[in-house]
C-alpha cells in the first residue's frame, strides 16, 4: 500500500428512539418532495435558516402576547381594587 485514495469517515452510533424515527420520517418526506428530475435532493441552508427563524420569531411572539395577558389581567385587577375604594 503505497498511497490511501479516499476519505475514511466515522459516525457516532445513534441507538433507536422515537424522535430518531420521526426524524427519518420527515427527512423521508422532505426528500422525497423535494428530489429534482435528476435525482438529486433540491434542498438548500437557506430555507431551513428560514423556517428555524420563522419558528422562534414565532415562539417569541407567543411568549410576548402570554405575558400581555397576563399584565392586562393584573392591571384589571387592580383597577376594579380601585374602583371599590372609590
Amino acid at each position: 500500500m503505497d498511497s490511501i485514495q479516499g476519505v475514511l469517515t466515522l459516525r457516532m452510533h445513534t441507538p433507536d428512539s422515537e424522535l430518531k424515527r420521526k426524524f427519518v420520517k420527515r427527512w423521508s418526506t422532505l426528500t422525497a418532495a423535494n428530489k429534482a428530475d435528476d435525482g438529486s435532493i433540491r434542498l438548500n441552508t437557506y430555507v431551513a435558516c428560514s423556517k428555524e427563524r420563522k419558528m422562534q420569531y414565532t415562539a417569541d411572539l407567543e411568549h410576548k402576547a402570554q405575558t400581555l395577558q397576563i399584565e392586562n389581567i393584573t392591571l384589571s385587577n387592580e383597577v376594579a381594587k380601585l374602583q371599590v375604594g372609590i
